[in-house]
């Protein structure tokens, strides 16, 4: 008698039953590896947005100055333009914290200084510490219960490195002495940080005022929060577009430095920094010139004819400075250091 497809199904399962059973066990761990992987990425993913959202509070917009400082003259203007935004202006600098006699030390220690208007950032907004303020990453590592005496030093911002040839002075660290007011929870920005890191980070909060001064920054900042609010006639205005268009902006306040030189033609912008920055070359023109000087380790023309420290400077040859014949590895030094080196044109 023939089978029918049903029959013939039935014994098929029942001849080779145990390779169906091993693939069916295959198919579902693989569906359950799959669900567990989506479950696990979504708790992932929540848990570093719930972490975001703590680490920056209400902040909608962060300007950073870089290596450089911001006018508060200019952070007070932007806050004058916008009285319906949060402006809030910072200093971050990197330190040490320990307590007195050195028994705990925090290493790499971010510390901001805040005025008022930062707490007003956080996602609940708190009252501002009346002094020093850790947060609970930084409380845990030195054992903080509140009202211990913190040492913060650091070294005062400066253009040049401190190990560098002719960096001026030598000792130029810092330090805060003060008792610790609060220790300040997540979600008051506690965890403040810009950075996307898995740890929290170590802070420690100080009046604005008083690191400046201990910086030898007065009235100076380096990065600046700000929270927008629409207003019932328009919509949410911009930190940075604000910052742009102050009237109180000046090249100053920026630390940019344009003068006339002595042939009344030639114009000269200057930094107080080590490099000029790609914005501010770019907004010099097509027509400018550049100019890059180094300080060298020595110049020698023989070994027992040579000179310590030089500077050598790389000049556009639109500015005249240096022959438009110039071979490519040709050189042009003044007179004191042909005279030193006993050189003259051709030698090398």
């Amino acid at each position: 008698m023939p089978l029918t497809k049903f029959q013939f199904l039935l014994r098929s399962l029942r001849h080779y039953w145990r390779w169906h059973f091993g693939l069916l066990i295959g198919v579902a761990v693989a569906a359950w590896v799959i669900v567990g992987s989506l479950l696990v990425g979504d708790a992932v993913k929540g848990t570093l947005a719930r972490q975001a959202s703590m680490r920056l509070g209400m902040i909608d917009e962060a300007v950073s100055a870089g290596e450089g400082f911001l006018a508060m003259r200019a952070v007070q203007a932007a806050q004058g333009r916008l009285p319906a935004a949060t402006v809030a202006p910072v200093l971050i600098l990197k330190g040490t914290v320990s307590l007195p006699g050195g028994a705990l030390r925090a290493n790499g220690v971010n510390l901001i200084g805040v005025d008022s208007a930062f707490w007003r950032l956080a996602s609940a907004p708190t009252a501002a510490p009346s002094g020093l303020a850790v947060n609970q990453a930084l409380a845990q590592t030195l054992r903080l219960h509140g009202g211990e005496t913190l040492i913060a030093r650091f070294e005062k911002p400066s253009l040049v490195s401190r190990d560098a040839p002719l960096s001026g002075e030598s000792d130029q660290t810092a330090v805060i002495n003060a008792p610790l007011t609060a220790i300040m929870p997540p979600e008051a920005l506690g965890d403040f940080s810009l950075k996307a890191e898995q740890t929290s980070p170590l802070n420690l909060f100080i009046p604005l005022a008083d690191l400046q001064v201990a910086a030898a920054q007065p009235d100076q900042c380096n990065l600046v929060l700000g929270r927008a609010h629409a207003t019932p006639d328009s919509a949410p205005q911009s930190l940075l577009g604000e910052l742009n268009s102050v009237e109180a902006w000046t090249l100053q306040d920026a630390g940019i430095q344009v003068s006339t030189l002595a042939d009344g033609v030639t114009t000269r912008v200057a930094s107080p920094r080590i490099f000029l920055q790609e914005a501010l070359v770019n907004a010099a023109g097509p027509e400018a010139g550049g100019v890059l000087t180094y300080l060298c380790n020595a110049a020698m023309a023989a070994e027992d004819r040579y000179t310590a420290y030089p500077m050598i400077s790389a000049v556009d040859a639109r500015l005249g400075v240096v022959p438009k014949d110039l071979p490519a590895n040709g050189m042009v030094i003044n007179q004191w250091m042909a005279e030193r080196l006993q050189l003259k044109i051709g030698d090398a």
